[in-house]
């Protein structure tokens, strides 16, 4: 979030802002409290290796090393701060209507507010175009449902709005870095992402 701040004011300084953790030489740094925790674990594992890194990973029901870096930001998340920005009031709306078409159009109109206002507006709070956010909503809803092997990666597909296999795959390796089968792997070992 403060990417942008640190940069500026520490010009000299490279600031990498999607990275969960970074290490230059003797200097660690994280994004943030839980990716602080992901640091921990990286440390672990310099100093004491892998095989109890991994062992206090799985008691604390981690992944050692978490693929991606602030993508894995929650749209969802979000719009339950922000309930009444145009944002949260967007998400409402589009949670109920995940597995329909819908249009830019339909999302303003649903709003009472221009096209233009909705992307301008969208784009000020989340950094996301309408577009872009109802995928990430999608992405979010297929992650939750993935965690129940009950329900095939068709169906999910499917039920979260991607219509097919191909397009949830793409937007999960565009957006996480991994497919749906692995995020499932990983889920059903008792880690969350």
């Amino acid at each position: 979030m403060d990417a942008q701040a640190l940069q500026t004011r520490f010009p000299q300084v490279h600031v990498d802002a999607d990275a969960i953790y970074v290490q230059d030489g003797r200097v660690w740094t994280s994004a943030g409290i839980s990716a602080g925790i992901d640091l921990a674990l990286a440390l672990v594992e310099s100093d004491l290796g892998r095989p109890l890194a991994l062992r206090i990973a799985h008691r604390l029901v981690l992944y050692l090393k978490r693929s991606g870096g602030q993508r894995q930001y929650s749209a969802e998340l979000h719009a339950q701060t922000e309930e009444n920005s145009l944002s949260g009031r967007l998400s409402k709306w589009l949670l109920e209507r995940l597995d329909k078409s819908v249009s830019v159009d339909e999302m303003a109109s649903a709003l009472a507010v221009s096209s233009r206002t909705l992307h301008r507006q969208l784009i000020k709070e989340t950094g996301r175009t309408p577009a872009a956010w109802l995928k990430r909503l999608r992405l979010e809803s297929a992650c939750r449902a993935l965690a129940n092997p009950e329900l095939s990666l068709k169906q999910i597909a499917y039920r979260s709005g991607f219509g097919d296999e191909y397009n949830m795959r793409r937007t999960f390796h565009l957006e996480l870095g991994v497919t749906p089968s692995e995020y499932r792997k990983r889920i059903g070992a008792g880690a969350a992402l």
